[in-house]
């Protein structure tokens, strides 16, 4: 279990950097297409819609990077209220629902990028993108966010089982 942990913490990682690499490019590519109007009176037509695939590809793909910094927004208000024992029980049955709402998530999105390929969907802008391409971003980034949920509820499983003979 510790390797299988391991192994989707140094993916979750990667995906983070990723990421970051496609906040960089839609960043440049909107300096770009700001220089290009200002200064030529020219565009790209393209950076409305890439740099909106890309905000989706950097959300899916950070998804998994920012559960494994525990970085997603949380109301604290009971949990800390509560005892260590508590605060653990209280982590998995969230990390549970988690896992449930990301099953769920993950298999609409795969319907949504399988359609696509099917119907081989283009989008309507000027450079007719495969719209398959940017959708499969979605099961993707959902399947490690389900994954890295799956090891926070193992990882608070062994806590929970070194904690057992605490008892408050």
């Amino acid at each position: 279990m510790k390797k299988l942990i391991s192994i989707v913490d140094k993916l979750s990682i990667g995906l983070g950097k990723i990421a970051a690499f496609f906040v960089f490019a839609v960043c440049t590519l909107i300096f770009i297409e700001i220089i290009l109007r200002s200064v030529f009176n020219k565009t790209l037509f393209i950076t409305s819609e890439y740099a909106g695939y890309a905000m989706c590809i950097i959300t899916f793909l950070g998804l998994a990077y920012t559960l494994y910094n525990d970085g997603h927004i949380r109301v604290t208000i009971i949990y800390s209220k509560l005892s260590e024992r508590g605060k653990v029980i209280c982590d998995m049955i969230n990390y549970f629902i988690g896992i449930l709402l990301c099953i769920y998530i993950f298999k609409a999105t795969g319907n949504l990028f399988y359609n696509s390929v099917i119907k081989q969907t283009r989008s309507v802008q000027v450079f007719a993108t495969y719209i398959a391409i940017p959708q499969f971003f979605l099961p993707f980034g959902t399947a490690f966010i389900t994954l890295q949920y799956l090891c926070k509820f193992i990882k608070s499983f062994y806590q929970f089982n070194k904690l057992g003979g605490e008892k408050k």
